[in-house]
């Protein structure tokens, strides 16, 4: 029995509407692919939950979108069965119920950004980019200019745009960490995603 993290919308429902109730086991087949309707998907950590569902649920906090009322929940959840992993990113398997509802993290903007500047330079080489993720990492110069400059100079130009263009930086940020997190299957690097998330939680 493994512990993990599930976010739902404000409803216990995720992908397609499906309901979710505390204490109630589901079970799917394991068929297809981590996406699939095959595998029931979670987190390992609540932090990588909320920093991460940009690019998987896209619940959206506290707000109206479409003259429909939504929210974030995240419940803690036992998990078994067959398992599948996705670089980090997310898990999967066959067999989860929801145990309890936990407080869904606070991470601010910066947060978000740093977690996708992080994760991007642990494949990332360039110089330039590099001076310029821990400039932006320790405060010294976050302009919409230098990151555009960085970007003209790395490989990992999704998490300098994050950081450029502050409306979308939640969803740029995430999808660095997830390109970040694929390369090291080419690269053989491994990439700790939750320790990633716990430090730039650190940055302000």
């Amino acid at each position: 029995m493994k512990t993990v993290y599930k976010l739902t919308d404000i409803n216990m429902q995720t992908y397609e509407g499906f309901q979710w109730e505390l204490n109630k086991w589901v079970k799917t087949s394991g068929a297809g692919e981590l996406c699939s309707k095959g595998w029931l998907h979670a987190y390992t950590h609540p932090l990588l939950a909320v920093l991460l569902n940009p690019i998987h649920g896209n619940y959206y906090g506290g707000v109206t979108k479409d003259s429909i009322t939504t929210g974030i929940r995240l419940f803690e959840a036992e998990a078994r069965g067959e398992c599948k992993e996705d670089s980090g990113l997310k898990i999967g398997y066959t067999e989860m119920r929801l145990v309890k509802e936990i407080k869904v993290p606070e991470i601010n903007l910066i947060q978000k950004v740093a977690f996708g500047i992080l994760a991007s330079l642990k494949v990332e080489n360039s110089a330039d980019y590099i001076r310029w993720a821990n400039k932006w990492l320790s405060g010294e110069d976050r302009s919409a200019e230098a990151a555009r400059a960085a970007r003209a100079a790395a490989r990992a130009a999704w998490a300098a745009e994050a950081a450029g263009w502050a409306a979308w930086a939640a969803g740029w940020a995430a999808e660095a960490a997830a390109r970040a997190a694929s390369s090291t299957v080419r690269a053989e690097i491994k990439v700790d995603l939750v320790a990633i998330a716990k430090e730039a939680m650190e940055v302000k």
